[in-house]
């Protein structure tokens, strides 16, 4: 081999060198952004405290719908916040719908109120009410059924459209209550509707396009999923074990709220992972 040929074959192999070293370079900050990604749920809990108390009570919030681990240190933090509905004041108005593109909440804390602009799209010609896990229902405000079903996670934009309402001549009536948190896909959220003759209730899984009826003899008050059960309180006080099954039943726990002169309207709440009967006197 001439010394012009060897001179060849060493300069091809430094280019093919180079040229490694580039693709190698190339793929290693891609490989350490991917590696960052993948982790930012995997943070040590103990350290998530230290770095939510330096955020915004909103931004803490949208942490919150990172991962089940962010959500429950969050709850922990942040103080617990009711939803003012925004509706007019006009009580002759024919249809009471939202008149503004945002909702209004109050930190029970500091005592103060909070604004948080929505796009009109969700918001527009509908009303809206609290739900469960922070969810927003929203209903159309049209005069007739059928109404438009969905519910909205104020934080994440998401939304979730559920069949549609037969049973309401006034939407605003409509109650939505959930087992779970519908953003976990895995749980299988089961939607339960209250009406208002509050003997009749639908029931539906996400993706299901009617709501089951179920039929019991006496009007329920309140309805509430508790540590995997579906509980209920009717018009005489009486705690019921729901059964949703072909055939609806309510089970009396023999659990009767105190007697009282007045005229009272009862809830059931869970605090503090117990399950309490609130009565409210008029």
């Amino acid at each position: 081999m001439s010394d012009q040929e060897v001179q060849q074959l060493s300069a091809k192999k430094k280019r093919s060198s180079h040229q490694q070293e580039e693709v190698q370079q190339r793929q290693q900050p891609s490989a350490k952004k991917k590696r960052i990604d993948t982790t930012m749920s995997d943070l040590p809990r103990e350290v998530l405290p230290i770095i939510f108390r330096k955020l915004t009570d909103h931004d803490m919030l949208v942490c919150a719908q990172v991962c089940v681990t962010w959500e429950s240190e969050v709850r922990s933090i942040l103080p617990q916040y009711l939803l003012l509905t925004n509706l007019s004041e006009k009580l002759g108005h024919p249809h009471n719908q939202v008149q503004h593109s945002f909702i209004t909440l109050f930190n029970t804390h500091s005592k103060k109120k909070q604004e948080m602009h929505l796009p009109k799209l969700f918001l527009e010609g509908r009303y809206f009410s609290s739900s469960s896990f922070g969810w927003l229902l929203t209903v159309t405000h049209n005069r007739n059924p059928p109404h438009q079903v969905h519910l909205l996670n104020p934080f994440s934009g998401q939304r979730i459209e559920l069949p549609p309402s037969t049973q309401h001549q006034s939407p605003q009536d409509l109650r939505v209550i959930m087992s779970t948190n519908p953003s976990d896909a895995a749980a299988n959220c089961l939607f339960l509707a209250i009406y208002p003759t509050r003997r009749t209730f639908g029931i539906c899984r996400q993706g299901q396009k009617s709501w089951t009826s179920l039929d019991f003899h006496s009007p329920i008050l309140d309805v509430i999923f508790y540590e995997g059960a579906l509980y209920g309180v009717d018009t005489f006080g009486y705690l019921c074990h729901l059964i949703c099954g072909l055939k609806p039943e309510a089970i009396n726990l023999n659990e009767q709220s105190p007697d009282t002169t007045c005229t009272t309207s009862k809830y059931l709440v869970e605090l503090n992972g117990d399950l309490l009967l609130v009565e409210r006197l008029f």
